[in-house]
C-alpha cells in the first residue's frame, strides 16, 4: 500500500543537531503511521512569515509547529484544523496554555515544547560580591546589586561593564522581556474588545519602564552593545565579562544538564519581584494540522507521536527547551535546582492575551520601547517619568487604531 504523503515544517532553535534527530525519528515514524513525510525545518525568525506566505499561495503545509502566540492569528485566518475529540490532549503545567491552544470552546492544537524566562547570572561577580537569591529577589535589592556589580568593575578598571542586559534593538524577544517586568510588577495583559481603551497606560507599565531605564543608566557606559539581537548579547553574556545579569529562557543551560556537560558560568534565579504575585512571561511552540490538509487522520496520529514523553525528552536535550506537560522529565530532575526553578516559574507564568492581531500589537510596541530606552538613555534621569508616560500613551494609541480597523471590533 502507498505511503500517505504528508509536508512537515518544524520550527528549530538548532537546525543543524535537531535535523539529524527528526531525520532519524521520522524514518521510525514512516514505517509506523504509514506516512511519507516531506521535512523542512524553519527558523524562528523566518517561520511566521514563511508559514503564512505559504497558506496564502495555497502551498501551506500538513503538519506544522508555530509559536504559543500564532495561534489564534493563523484560526482567525482559517489556516488551521481543529483538533479531534479523540485526541486526549494531557493536561499542561501552565494554565495559559488552555487559552492558547483553545478558541470557542474547540482546541486547534497541541502543545509541543515550552520555554520559561528567568534570571541568569554570572558566577564570577556573583560569588565575589557575595550575592545571594535574597538579595535579588525584588526590585529594590536588584537595583541594589546591580549598583555594587557595576561600582566593583569599576574598581577593577573596567568601566565599561553593563550590570543588567536587556536588549533595546525593535525584536520580539524585547517584547517578550518587557513583559516579564511587567508581570513580576503585578500587570496582566487585558482582555481585547470592541471596547478596549486601554492596554499598557497605566502606572504598572510606567513604572516598570522607569525602573528598566534606571538598570541600563545604573553603569553609565555605552548602551551600543545592547542594540543587537538578543542571541548575540546572550553568548557575549556567556564568553565574556561585559554583562552580569540576563533575562532569558536558559536552553543552553537546560541542554547542558540534560547532556551532562560541564556547567555554564552562570546561576540561574527567577526574575525579580516587585509584588509577591508576580509571575514571569513563557511561552514556547506546538503542533497543528492545515485545514487543507487532506489526510488529517494520519496527521494527527503524526503529531500524536511528536508529542510522546521520549520524542519531547530528545528534543529537549538538543535545544534546551522543557516539556510543557507534567511528565516524568521533571521527576528525573527533581534533585536539580535549576531544572525546579524552572518548573515553578513556568507553573507560575503568564503569556499576552490571545487576540488574532497579536502579532502586529507585539510588533508596534517593540518599536515604541525601544525607542523609549535609546530617548531615555539620552535625556538623562531628569526626563525619564514624563518620557515613560509619553511613550505608553502613544502605544496605546497606535494598538487602539489598529484594532479600530478590524471591523469585527466597530
Amino acid at each position: 500500500m502507498a505511503r500517505i504523503p504528508l509536508r512537515v515544517w518544524l520550527i528549530s532553535s538548532n537546525v543543524a543537531e535537531e535535523s539529524v534527530l527528526y531525520k532519524k525519528l521520522f524514518r521510525k515514524l514512516e514505517e509506523k503511521l504509514n506516512i511519507r513525510a516531506e521535512l523542512r525545518f524553519l527558523t524562528w525568525n523566518r517561520a511566521y512569515d514563511t508559514i503564512i506566505d505559504a497558506f496564502k499561495n495555497n502551498a501551506g503545509p500538513d503538519v506544522f509547529s508555530l509559536g504559543t502566540t500564532w495561534v489564534h492569528t493563523l484560526n482567525y485566518l482559517g489556516y488551521i484544523a481543529p483538533v479531534p475529540l479523540t485526541f486526549k490532549v494531557k493536561p499542561c503545567l501552565a494554565e495559559w496554555m488552555k487559552d492558547c491552544i483553545e478558541s470557542g470552546g474547540t482546541n486547534y492544537a497541541v502543545p509541543f515544547l515550552s520555554e520559561t524566562y528567568v534570571l541568569l547570572a554570572k558566577k564570577r561577580p556573583i560569588d565575589i560580591l557575595g550575592i545571594n537569591a535574597e538579595d535579588i529577589s525584588d526590585w529594590d535589592g536588584f537595583s541594589s546589586v546591580c549598583g555594587e556589580v557595576y561600582k566593583y568593575y569599576k574598581s577593577i578598571g573596567n568601566t565599561e561593564h553593563i550590570p543588567f542586559a536587556h536588549p533595546i534593538r525593535p525584536e520580539m524577544g524585547t517584547t517578550h522581556r518587557l513583559c516579564v517586568w511587567l508581570f513580576k510588577a503585578g500587570w496582566k495583559f487585558p482582555e481585547i474588545t470592541a471596547d478596549t481603551n486601554e492596554i499598557f497606560c497605566n502606572d504598572v507599565s510606567k513604572q516598570t519602564l522607569n525602573f528598566l531605564s534606571k538598570l541600563l543608566r545604573l553603569s553609565q557606559s555605552d548602551i551600543k552593545p545592547l542594540n543587537t539581537d538578543r542571541y548575540s548579547i546572550y553568548r557575549r553574556f556567556l564568553n565574556t565579562d561585559q554583562f552580569t545579569f540576563f533575562v532569558g529562557n536558559a536552553t543552553s543551560v537546560v541542554s547542558d544538564i540534560l547532556n551532562k556537560r560541564e556547567q555554564q558560568n552562570v546561576y540561574v534565579y527567577p526574575v525579580p519581584s516587585l509584588v509577591p504575585s508576580g509571575k514571569t512571561f513563557s511561552g514556547g511552540s506546538v503542533l497543528t494540522v492545515s485545514s487543507q490538509c487532506i489526510h488529517p487522520e494520519s496527521a494527527w496520529n503524526l503529531v500524536e507521536c511528536l508529542t510522546e514523553e521520549d520524542v519531547l525528552s530528545a528534543l529537549c536535550a538538543l535545544n534546551g527547551y522543557t516539556p510543557p506537560y507534567d511528565s516524568g522529565f521533571w521527576s528525573e530532575y527533581d534533585s536539580n535546582p535549576i531544572i525546579q526553578t524552572l518548573k515553578k516559574e513556568h507553573m507560575n507564568s503568564a503569556t499576552y492575551f490571545f487576540h488574532p492581531l497579536i502579532r502586529a500589537i507585539e510588533q508596534i510596541t517593540v518599536e515604541h520601547i525601544a525607542q523609549f530606552f535609546w530617548e531615555s538613555f539620552s535625556r538623562g534621569e531628569e526626563d525619564t517619568d514624563t518620557l515613560a508616560d509619553q511613550t505608553i500613551r502613544k502605544l496605546d494609541e497606535g494598538i487602539i487604531d489598529l484594532l479600530n480597523m478590524m471591523w469585527e471590533t466597530r
